[in-house]
């Protein structure tokens, strides 16, 4: 089986955490029994497109697997650093438990019961 996952300009993810997705995709593939061979990124932009390969090895997989399983980690015992200058906040998925956030001037219109 091959995964690709598209990506538009809009899309703000890094390279690495583009092919960490595709990596982690993978691995619940795999987990669900699918053999997964291949992974690809194809970046459409302005009608162009262009692929990049994402490696999908057992060793590459089980790198993604340790760094999930570190970020997970970081983020239960909330040892993460911002990634930016406050302008990513209000896409950020740990912004309810973010320190950080306090400083960057950003608060979060929550609804009733959130």
């Amino acid at each position: 089986m091959e995964v690709i996952d598209y990506k538009t300009a809009g899309d703000l993810r890094l390279d690495h955490e583009a092919e960490l997705q595709l990596q982690l995709y993978s691995i619940g593939l795999k987990e669900t029994g699918r053999s997964v061979n291949r992974a690809r990124i194809m970046q459409i932009l302005d009608g162009e497109s262009s692929e990049r390969e994402v490696q999908v090895s057992p060793a590459a997989l089980d790198a993604a697997r340790d760094k999930a399983r570190g970020c997970v980690q970081g983020i239960l015992e909330r040892e993460f650093e911002p990634s930016g200058s406050g302008n990513h906040c209000g896409r950020c998925d740990v912004a309810r438990i973010c320190r950080y956030k306090a400083r960057t001037g950003w608060t979060r219109l929550t609804s009733a019961g959130d």
